[in-house]
């Protein structure tokens, strides 16, 4: 029976090196670079309805920490109709656009009222027809 010896079946002759440097090592930066290509897309932005969220708890905030209860409950009950009632509008891409820049307050990354929304889309939107 052949006994294994390290220094002579492992050994890595100068040509052993220089295939694994010409094969091995495109194949792991193509793998890695697959890998990397396939990394889902991070969204863009919150979606309306989580603005909506932060809108009503900055609303309701009063700066030390704490949040009025009644007044939270209030504006989530209020953003919730005007949301609703918005879904089931089709408005023009101008007038959705408009007042999306006016719902948002300044800030288009964390707040959005479905509420000042729905104002601004009663005041542009032209009304609907009947069938």
């Amino acid at each position: 029976m052949r006994r294994w010896r390290f220094d002579r079946d492992f050994r890595l002759s100068a040509a052993r090196v220089t295939v694994l440097f010409r094969h091995g090592l495109p194949l792991l930066l193509a793998a890695g670079l697959i890998g990397c290509a396939a990394q889902p897309k991070q969204a863009a932005g919150l979606s309306r309805d989580t603005r909506s969220e932060n809108y009503c708890v900055q609303l309701a905030g009063t700066g030390t920490g704490q949040y009025d209860q009644g007044l939270l409950l209030e504006c989530r009950r209020e953003e919730y109709t005007a949301a609703a009632r918005m879904r089931g509008m089709q408005l023009p891409k101008d007038v959705d656009t408009g007042c999306a820049a006016t719902a948002s307050m300044g800030d288009p990354v964390r707040f959005f009222s479905w509420s000042r929304f729905a104002l601004c889309a009663d005041r542009l939107a032209p009304p609907p027809t009947e069938p």
